[in-house]
Order: C-alpha cells, then structure tokens, then sequence
C-alpha cells in the first residue's frame, strides 16, 4: 500500500481502473450466472412438463382399458433422457398404474394430494413434476417424473470458468 502511495498519479489511476473493471466485471458475471439459472430451471419445468403432457395423452388408452403394459412403454422412453430417475403414473385414486426407474430400487414419486393442477416441485438436487391426465374434462389420473439437476451444476461450472477465464484477461 506504501508503494502505491509513492507511485505516480497514472499508475495510481491505472490500479483504480482495474479494480473498478474487475469488481464491474464480477457482477456482471454474478447477474449472468444468476439470470442463466433462472432462465434454465424455468425451461427445464416447461420441458418437463411437456413431456409429462406427451407420456399422459399417450397414456389415455392405457389407463382407460385398464392395460398397465401399455403405459409402462410409454414410460419406457424416459430411458432415452439421462437426467430423468424415476417416472410413474398413477390412477385418478392414487393408485400406481406404471413406473419407470432409471435404475433398480429408485425411490418412486409420491402420488400425494393429486388436484388436478401441474405442479413442479425443486429439491436440493432433483425437480419433481407431476402432470394431470385429462381425458374429456375427467381427470383418469397423473403423470409424476423425477429428474435430476445434473446439468444445472455442469452450466453454472461452464460459465463459472469462462467468467474466470475472462477476468484474468
């Protein structure tokens, strides 16, 4: 700090330039990284939840004609997504029709108080998502998929090292 105090004005001036860009740098690298998280858990329900539409409307003859098999396939191509652990659909009482588990003795979704409302639900390093099935204004049951947050944290260590790779530039 002596030093700096000894030093010409320019050089005093040039170290208040740098720091001032790098604490305005950090925050708008703080605000992006905020914003991109936000915006991407938003996009991850809205996905979600399309999803669940599509695996629910693909369902409706399933749980119509009583035929669990037929559900359980279309649960089946949740095994195409990485980030999805467990899916299941249940009866409009509450009853588990079909499941879907990414691997053996994965925790199922709990069917809950199932009120006809899509409903998202974050948990330390997981989403739950649980989507009505409507079938001509009648609720027939309720898909729930559970998927992980894996890619929330690979995102945010992306941008965390490109912000680090630009301020030391």
């Amino acid at each position: 700090m002596s030093d700096l105090r000894r030093s010409p004005i320019s050089r005093k001036l040039t170290v208040m330039n740098v720091v001032v860009s790098a604490v305005a740098l950090i925050a708008a690298c703080a605000t992006f990284l905020a914003y991109d998280q936000y915006t991407f858990r938003d996009t991850l329900v809205r996905n979600l939840t399309a999803e669940a539409q599509i695996v629910g409307t693909n369902s409706i003859s399933a749980l119509t004609f009583n035929d669990p098999q037929a559900a359980e396939e279309s649960l089946s191509a949740f095994g195409n997504l990485p980030h999805i652990i467990a899916a299941a659909i249940f009866t409009a009482d509450g009853q588990l029709f079909a499941q879907y588990a990414r691997s053996p003795g994965e925790r199922l979704p709990n069917p809950g108080d199932a009120d006809g409302k899509t409903e998202a639900t974050f948990r330390h390093d997981e989403i739950m998502v649980r989507q009505p099935i409507m079938f001509q204004g009648k609720r027939l049951g309720h898909v729930y998929i559970r998927s992980d947050l894996a890619e929330t944290g690979q995102r945010l260590q992306q941008y965390g090292g490109i912000a680090v790779m630009v301020l030391l530039f």
